[in-house]
């Protein structure tokens, strides 16, 4: 039983988070809620939910809520059996809530589908673009660019990286009245696979960590990424980018790097500034402050 790892928050200052349950046993299943948080009262309250799903041989992934505007945005999980084959598959859509008028919400297209054993779905469920993509963390609102940008990586025909671009254009009074807006910006191949979820400056660069240990940039308007950092310590197996990243100072990028021998074994966590220039500005062992196994590292700035 748990929240989110983030939380966001609605221009009528609501927080938002998502709100999982999880059964064990030969009946096992799920309950997944969407809730609303008065942070004057701390009353939280369920705005949708998503219950008695499945769960044997399921890898469910904590997704993290949205705001832009009034809006919430949020990967919401679909599940469909096929007859006649009985099959169950996987299907992630993007959901848009108003936190003004519950009543309007809309969903995407899928992220997917695909089905337990991560093959290609039925073409009878068609994906927002051509191979399934599984969704990074979920999206992030950029300010500097008005639109929402999410990271995923393609379990379909091939492995790789794609972009998408969300509800760009579209005024903030007609957000969630009709499904989402969502462009793919581009793809890439499957070295630098995105293993956190984007991060949007304050300046406007964005920024995902990957799973071969490097920050890598997003320029929108080019529809590219390029590496902003390499932060593969030397003499390792490899090094991971993990969790969330976070602006820690103005221009100083904020990220935990987890670093493994050629066995795979963990062999120590970092924490490292990264300016948005691309040069490296420190560097913290934190092995003794975060676990091995912590499904969402990171750190973050009070001011």
């Amino acid at each position: 039983d748990n929240f989110s790892p983030e939380l966001a928050r609605t221009d009528d200052g609501h927080m938002w988070g998502i709100r999982y349950q999880k059964f064990t046993g030969q009946q096992g299943g799920e309950i997944e809620q969407l809730r609303r948080i008065d942070p004057a009262t701390g009353v939280s309250q369920v705005a949708l939910s998503n219950s008695n799903r499945p769960t044997r041989d399921l890898n469910v992934r904590r997704y993290s809520p949205e705001a832009r505007g009034n809006a919430v945005y949020g990967v919401w999980f679909d599940s469909l059996l096929l007859p006649p084959s009985g099959r169950l598959f996987m299907n992630d859509a993007l959901l848009c809530l108003r936190s003004d008028s519950s009543a309007v919400r809309s969903v995407s297209g899928l992220f997917g589908p695909t089905d337990q054993s991560g093959s290609t779905a039925s073409p009878a469920r068609v994906p927002v673009s051509g191979d399934a993509h599984g969704p990074v963390e979920g999206p992030t609102y950029s300010p500097t660019h008005d639109a929402l940008y999410m990271a995923t990586s393609r379990v379909g025909s091939s492995t790789g990286v794609t972009i998408f671009e969300i509800d760009k254009g579209v005024a903030k009074a007609d957000l969630c009245k009709q499904a989402p807006v969502i462009t793919k910006l581009m793809s890439a191949g499957s070295t630098d696979l995105p293993a956190t979820k984007i991060l949007a400056t304050r300046s406007g660069m964005l920024v995902y960590g990957s799973v071969s240990g490097k920050l890598m940039k997003i320029d929108p308007l080019a529809r590219s990424t390029t590496m902003l950092a390499d932060l593969k310590a030397s003499g390792v197996g490899r090094s991971e980018v993990k969790g969330f990243l976070t602006e820690i100072a103005d221009g100083v990028i904020g990220a935990v790097v987890y670093d493994y021998d050629v066995n795979g074994r963990n062999i120590g966590r970092r924490l490292a500034g990264v300016a948005t220039s691309g040069v490296q500005v420190g560097s913290h062992d934190v092995t003794n402050l975060i676990g091995e196994n912590e499904p969402y590292p990171g750190v973050y700035r009070f001011n």
